[in-house]
């Protein structure tokens, strides 16, 4: 009975011209001595030039749950690095790797086992004590921190006692409290 048969394939959409289509077609198809060729052929037709239609307007669902591929995670760490000194935002990195934006946070912290955030300020971290303890030992704070990234050298000290327990001039001079 076509009136029983199940549509398979669009789950989650619903056209009721292709079902209606379906259903006149396969009707036509049943009916003894296969039914008029000439009306099962345009009723073919109709259902094809429907389904073409229909297949350029939906779209598959984005998946729920991303990975990002070794190639994705690190230019994903080079984009970041190479952008500390400047404020970016999660889209620029996930249009950068070819990823949803909504996807990527979630997909970099199961690759890293840090949020954006956090890997972002520890890798500011990272190239401010490298200048302390290097040629840029003597720097203002606040030059080391618009160098960093950093908004200002409040917000360096601030990273610095979030991420590391200790102010930036207790760092800087060894002190650990």
């Amino acid at each position: 009975d076509p009136e029983r048969v199940e549509l398979q394939g669009f789950t989650g959409h619903h056209d009721s011209k292709i079902e209606h289509l379906l259903r006149d077609l396969l009707k036509e198809m049943q009916r003894p001595g296969h039914g008029d060729a000439l009306r099962a052929d345009t009723q073919a037709i109709a259902l094809a030039e429907r389904l073409i239609d229909y297949s350029g307007s939906v779209r598959a669902p984005e998946p729920s749950v991303a990975t990002l591929s070794p190639v994705q995670l690190k230019n994903a760490i080079d984009f970041m690095e190479a952008c500390l000194t400047r404020d970016f935002g999660i889209d620029e990195i996930a249009q950068f790797v070819g990823m949803p934006a909504r996807l990527f946070a979630a997909a970099f912290e199961d690759a890293t086992g840090e949020t954006l955030t956090t890997f972002r300020t520890e890798r500011r971290l990272d190239y401010v004590k490298e200048w302390v303890n290097g040629k840029s030992a003597d720097a203002p704070a606040s030059e080391l921190a618009r160098r960093a990234g950093f908004r200002s050298a409040e917000a360096m000290n601030a990273a610095f006692c979030a991420h590391i327990g200790i102010t930036f001039e207790n760092y800087r001079t060894g002190r650990l409290g």
